[in-house]
This record gives C-alpha cells, sequence and structure tokens, in this order.
C-alpha cells in the first residue's frame, strides 16, 4: 500500500467518523432530555374552595384552575418549568 492510499483511506474514515458523530448528536436532538409522568386524575377539591374569578395553580397537578360563577371554568396545563413562575 502507498502512503497516497493510506492517507485516502485515513481522511475517509476520519470523514465517515464525523458523519457518523453528526446522525448521532441529531438523533440525540431529537429525543427529550426531561421526561415528565404521565398525568392521571388529581383531585382539586370542590369549586367552592376557590375565589370566583381567580386562577390557582395546582402543584401536583402541575396546571392552572380558574373558576367561576358556574365552577371550574378552564383547566390550562403547565409543563414547562419555566411558565410556572
Amino acid at each position: 500500500m502507498q502512503r497516497r492510499d493510506f492517507l485516502k483511506q485515513l481522511g475517509f474514515g476520519a470523514l465517515l467518523a464525523a458523519a457518523g458523530s453528526a446522525v448521532a448528536m441529531f438523533a440525540r436532538f431529537l429525543a427529550p432530555k426531561i421526561t415528565t409522568p404521565k398525568a392521571g386524575p388529581v383531585e382539586i377539591g370542590m369549586p367552592e374552595e376557590y375565589a370566583n374569578g381567580t386562577q390557582t395553580y395546582i402543584e401536583n397537578a402541575r396546571a392552572y384552575v380558574g373558576r367561576d360563577q358556574g365552577g371550574f371554568s378552564r383547566r390550562l396545563h403547565s409543563p414547562w418549568l419555566h411558565a410556572q413562575t
């Protein structure tokens, strides 16, 4: 094997290694780093426990619950940690 052929193969191998690591990093980018437990039923209490026209954050449900005159009006899910301020 000549020196030129050896360097060609070495360069081609380095190129394949770089491309393989780029594909691996891209695949890792697509997967979430943080997994949250699956949501299930959560007891939040009775509507009378919350003031009318307010939104209350329920920690174990990770959601905001609003109340109006008819009872619970809306539930807004908040899965992102930075949105819980």
